[in-house]
């Protein structure tokens, strides 16, 4: 009787520990997903939001973006401010510095110099404030226009300039070129003033290529209203890689999409284009990040709700993030999706120092690629680690009780990853509303 009772207890011990086992094992692909180390909201009484982040030379952390919060600084212009912060490896604000006058601005993108300053790009509206010269006369050109400015490391203005006519300008992303200067993508739907020859009223994009003090050496209009940049990248011969949207077109020839088709570009170094090609299906698909990667090609994430076309068969649900690997002339390699059945998609894509990649954006999903990884269905932000293949290693959600999203991931010097966005979490964001935020994930 002992031996019977032995062996039963036995048995179910083992399938105990199977089953422990088990359970382990399905989280195998979170094991080595790192914890928030720290999370910072910045925020007044509306809304606030970061859009770019860096890590400086000295281990600090710079993220820019723009508040409609009077109460963010006593030196508050109006509608929304364009704001850049500096915050120690620790978290801890340093300073916080809003620019701008009594209309719309905003910084999307930020760079450091090799003096260890601040170049920035965006857009503003302003006719006053930071937007005077020094004998006042406004830097506006008529409308909205693309700004880059110079901001040193204590975040003092140095300098700023305009780009535009009477229309509106902008400008979404910014990359330190390989002789010091500044290439610059974005939109203009202006005719006059440095815009001057172009001839269709509708947006179309523009490269724009500065010196390192922020002089304009030259300005490239793409003449096809249909497209959008929102991610550029210079490669190591000088030429210039670029990812964004094509509006109802198919280059392909094989349908005509109600949406969008996601496209990449090539240009060479002087700005001019060489070759397109665009993915997608019938359905609405963009490409808001691009990055080279060793190979020589390139890797461009995105979203995707085409269930057709390049992706048949690939959708999880409604829309989906989007990860394509590209070779040097723009042939696809491989295309995969991600989500559940609800909206993910992926803004930012960085390479990583073991040649895979970190990926930042959002997710409403539960289920599929993000069964047990989170407690409820909000909005969520998100950072993914996926290796050189497009495998995904791990993945951290920032899970509050809100609406949370990241624009932007960087891997850290100490292999760590920093983070920014924004979020009107509780949890996330003291006063509920939306603010900007950065976190530590060690």
């Amino acid at each position: 009787m002992k031996k019977i009772v032995t062996v039963i207890v036995t048995i179910l011990l083992t399938c105990l520990f199977a089953f422990s086992g088990l359970q382990n094992e399905n989280r195998v692909a979170y094991a080595d997903a790192p914890n928030a180390q720290w999370v910072k909201s910045v925020g007044g009484s509306n809304k606030d939001c970061f859009n770019s982040v860096i890590q400086t030379k000295d281990g600090d952390y710079v993220a820019v973006g723009y508040s409609y919060s009077p109460n963010i600084s006593q030196s508050f212009h109006g509608c929304d401010d364009a704001i850049i912060a500096k915050f120690d490896p620790d978290g801890k604000q340093e300073w916080l510095k809003n620019f701008g006058g009594t209309d719309e601005d905003v910084f999307t993108s930020v760079q450091e110099t090799k003096s260890g300053d601040y170049i920035v790009v965006g857009y503003s509206d302003s006719k006053n404030g930071d937007l005077l010269n020094g004998d006042f006369t406004t830097l506006n050109k008529g409308g909205t226009d693309g700004i880059i400015a110079e901001i040193s490391s204590e975040g003092k203005l140095q300098w700023i300039q305009s780009t535009g006519g009477g229309g509106r300008d902008e400008f979404d992303t910014l990359q330190t070129t390989n002789d010091q200067g500044y290439i610059v993508t974005g939109f203009t739907n202006s005719t006059n003033g440095d815009m001057e020859g172009n001839k269709c009223s509708y947006n179309v994009p523009i490269l724009v290529k500065f010196n390192s003090i922020g002089m304009k050496k030259w300005i490239r209009i793409i003449d096809s209203p249909k497209e959008h940049y929102q991610a550029l990248q210079q490669m190591t011969d000088d030429s210039y890689i670029a990812a964004g949207y094509l509006s109802g077109v198919d280059l392909n020839n094989t349908y005509s999409p109600k949406g969008y088709m996601a496209i990449l570009r090539k240009f060479n170094s002087s700005g001019y284009p060489q070759w397109v090609k665009s993915i997608g299906g019938s359905s609405y698909d963009e490409f808001y990040s691009v990055q080279p990667t060793s190979a020589k090609g390139y890797i461009a994430v995105g979203e995707t709700s085409s269930n057709d076309g390049d992706f048949a068969g690939k959708n999880h649900g409604q829309h989906d993030g989007v990860i394509v690997k590209f070779d040097a002339l723009g042939n696809t390699q491989w295309t995969k999706t991600w989500g559940g059945s609800a909206n993910d998609g992926f803004y930012s894509v960085q390479p990583t120092q073991d040649d895979g990649f970190i990926i930042a954006g959002y997710t409403e999903s539960s289920d599929g690629d993000l069964l047990n990884s989170k407690d409820s269905d909000d909005d969520d932000a998100i950072i993914v680690k996926f290796d050189s293949n497009g495998n995904q290693q791990w993945l951290k959600t920032l899970d509050g009780k809100g609406s949370d999203k990241f624009d932007s991931a960087i891997q850290t010097k100490d292999q760590g990853y920093v983070a920014v966005g924004m979020s009107n979490s509780k949890t996330n964001s003291s006063s509920g509303n939306y603010a900007a935020i950065i976190a530590k994930f060690n």
